[in-house]
């Protein structure tokens, strides 16, 4: 948990010394800012993956406003790993209430890793994320989806993380020979949530991410 704190006054510090550069040597520190973000993202999977596997993960139900929290969680996103010259559009049906009784923290943690996911994998393209609700009994049923034209994964890619989502496991997922804990990590909070977690392929090309979730 230290070293995370850590991390983050190392980000926020670096980013303000890069904004005060301008000669070539800022595209350098643009570099290792990037690498460096990267690493923050994989200890804070590894944080959060050490807080599920010691069943610390705790919920919470309070009212917020769905349309304000997507985009609060591109605004964050974007501005701590930028954009890859990525068109991100947000598109909310009008049928979906104004406010949503939920974990606001964990969905936003949720979509959070999806969009990063998005923005590192592949360059260009555009990413839409678009929002959805449907009554079922007593609750109303959010589904978000965050589709990515530019993010291509083969059928076996595919069959790889539903073959883990199917599987409800709690432990890391291999993928290319290494823990994917991003994946992991939606997963297992979707589940938590009692919630749904889909990846398909996308219409016209690309991947669509999509949770459902009772509110």
């Amino acid at each position: 948990l230290n070293m995370k704190r850590n991390m983050e006054a190392w980000m926020e510090h670096a980013g303000d010394l890069v904004e005060q550069v301008d000669s070539p040597a800022a595209d350098n520190m643009r570099t290792l800012l990037k690498q460096g973000t990267e690493v923050y993202s994989m200890v804070e999977d590894a944080v959060e993956y050490i807080k599920m596997s010691d069943g610390k993960v705790e919920l919470s139900e309070d009212n917020y406003r769905i349309r304000t929290l997507l985009q609060e969680i591109v605004e964050n996103v974007t501005s701590h790993y930028g954009d890859n010259d990525k068109q991100i559009v947000i598109q909310v049906d009008d049928k979906v209430p104004e406010f949503m009784l939920g974990d606001a923290g964990r969905i936003g943690q949720i979509l959070s890793k999806l969009l990063f996911n998005c923005i590192s994998s592949a360059k260009g393209g555009g990413i839409a994320i678009r929002a959805h609700s449907r009554k079922s009994s007593y609750a109303v049923i959010l589904s978000i989806s965050v589709e990515d034209s530019a993010l291509e994964l083969s059928a076996e890619q595919l069959d790889k993380i539903r073959e883990y989502i199917n599987s409800g496991s709690a432990r890391e997922m291999e993928w290319e020979g290494s823990p994917e804990m991003g994946f992991s990590i939606v997963s297992f909070l979707t589940r938590h949530m009692s919630g749904k977690f889909e990846v398909n392929e996308k219409t016209g090309g690309g991947t669509v991410f999509t949770i459902s979730l009772p509110q």
